[in-house]
């Protein structure tokens, strides 16, 4: 997926020839909605034991869907000085969102339009993530946050204090958010999504095709670590160097893959570009500090 400065980049460009006459803060918001559930388990996975790892990643991809998108969009707009507008600006930047994922190259990834009707991937597959597309993309989200950012400090937090009736409803709308993937791993699964069923399958893996989108590589062991945890044996890689890459190839025996094609990535840069963009949402969203989030209920757009 692009780094959260590119997502800014378009997302941002578009409201302000679009939609500039309404809040941009919430049109970033959608801009990270998407990339919340990926968010939360990275930070979940090294504080606690997570039993099954292939079960978690089902459940974040689920939660990644355009239709859990909407539940904490629809929370947070009832938190929002206009919960209407809000709502559709985080609904509407959290589809372009998925979209502009679906741009990228991801072998074995991609995102969930259409579920829960359909769980098949949809990826366009046309750049990869450090191409130079992506990194004027970035540039752009860099040059929107300067030229947008000090107004919108100024401003008031868009956010206000809900009612007791409307706090009940928001903390619904976020059990809803965390329960309902549970409903649908299953379903994930068995279209396999991100090879999970094909990794849980072990006794059947010889002779399948398999990708993974940005595995840990160890010359040392001539081997790949997945997400899961696994660490698979490799054949067809010159690499000399630990690197994180994505590949894709087919299984020979139950654990060792035979790579067809390969691509190198570079974390580091990805992680500065992302975490510098969500620090932004979050101090537009809540304010340089001087402005408290408003008591009161939200007027309706």
């Amino acid at each position: 997926m692009p780094n959260t400065l590119a997502h800014i980049g378009v997302q941002g460009l578009l409201h302000r020839t679009w939609c500039s006459r309404l809040d941009l803060r919430w049109a970033l918001v959608g801009c990270v909605l998407p990339d919340l559930s990926w968010i939360l388990q990275r930070l979940l996975i090294p504080l606690v034991p997570v039993p099954d790892l292939l079960d978690l990643r089902l459940y974040v991809m689920v939660q990644a869907s355009l239709v859990l998108c909407l539940l904490p969009a629809a929370a947070l707009a009832l938190c929002a000085r206009r919960p209407l507008a809000a709502f559709l600006l985080m609904a509407g930047n959290s589809m372009l969102h998925l979209l502009l994922d679906a741009v990228e190259i991801k072998w074995a990834n991609g995102v969930h339009l259409l579920a829960p009707v359909s769980w098949r991937l949809t990826a366009f597959g046309l750049c990869w993530p450090e191409s130079l597309w992506i990194s004027g993309l970035t540039l752009l989200g860099l040059l929107v946050l300067i030229l947008q950012g000090r107004d919108l400090l100024r401003q008031p937090s868009p956010l206000i204090r809900p009612g007791r009736g409307r706090g009940l409803v928001v903390l619904a709308l976020l059990l809803a958010y965390l329960l309902l993937p549970f409903a649908w791993l299953d379903a994930a699964e068995v279209a396999d999504n991100h090879f999970v069923r094909t990794l849980r399958q072990v006794a059947e893996r010889p002779g399948r095709d398999i990708a993974f989108d940005r595995c840990r590589y160890d010359p040392a062991l001539g081997a790949v670590r997945i997400f899961s945890g696994e660490v698979l044996p490799v054949r067809g890689l010159t690499l000399t160097e630990p690197a994180t890459l994505s590949l894709n190839g087919r299984f020979v025996d139950h654990h060792v893959v035979e790579v067809h094609d390969w691509h190198r990535h570079w974390p580091l840069v990805r992680d500065l570009t992302s975490g510098l963009g969500l620090a932004a949402v979050l101090l537009l969203l809540i304010g340089a500090g001087r402005d408290k989030v408003s008591g009161g209920v939200a007027r309706r757009s």
